[in-house]
């Protein structure tokens, strides 16, 4: 574990170098972010005790896990951004501004995602775990409305130059409402067995 970890903080420094030279200074606090979400576990266990932690089964598990979430993460989101910039769309962020946030994003996922294998996941009764889900699946639901609508919405526009209000408000005001109860709902469960979670 402590070779991946150089390997991780080499590659860092790498790539900071590069940013650095290209004189991308916005992207640094990302990918310093990024490794230190990436590895905190090892990080700080380096800095409180000063040896690394054990890397059982469970460990094992609870990364490989995470870094497929983060992965499919990452993947969805690199098709929602190739799909933005294929449509003629007024917003176009800059290079550096989409690397920034993607660096933030996926090591925030990779961190809440380790977080709950390690805390959260073993506390969970059968209870819980099932409103976990539906909590997910609603969020789930409302992200595939929303593109879903907005699709139909453009499509009725281009084809029947008709301007219908449906699809628009379902992708405007409901798809967004579903999904800020599926994630208000699943942050709220989370929260709960970390604060009452047994040491």
């Amino acid at each position: 574990m402590k070779k991946v970890s150089i390997a991780i903080i080499l590659t860092a420094l790498i790539i900071t170098v590069a940013f650095i030279t290209l004189k991308a200074y916005v992207v640094l606090p990302a990918v310093l972010l990024g490794v230190l979400l990436i590895g905190y576990r090892e990080l700080w266990s380096l800095v409180r005790t000063g040896k690394m932690p054990p890397f059982d089964e469970r460990v094992r598990d609870n990364t490989n896990s995470s870094v497929r979430n983060a992965l499919v993460f990452f993947t969805a989101i690199a098709v929602l951004l190739m799909l933005i910039f294929s449509l003629n769309w007024a917003w176009r962020p800059t290079l550096l501004s989409l690397l920034a946030g993607l660096f933030v994003a996926v090591s925030a996922v990779y961190f809440l995602s380790y977080l709950f294998y390690d805390r959260i996941e073993p506390y969970l009764d059968e209870k819980g775990q099932r409103w976990l889900r539906n909590f997910l699946i609603i969020a789930a639901t409302s992200i595939g409305v929303f593109i879903l609508s907005f699709v139909l919405h453009n499509a009725v526009d281009a084809v029947l130059k008709y301007e219908e209000g449906v699809f628009f408000t379902i992708a405007v005001i409901i798809a967004p409402l579903g999904l800020a109860v599926g994630l208000l709902g699943s942050l709220g469960i989370c929260i709960t067995k970390l604060i009452t979670q047994k040491r």
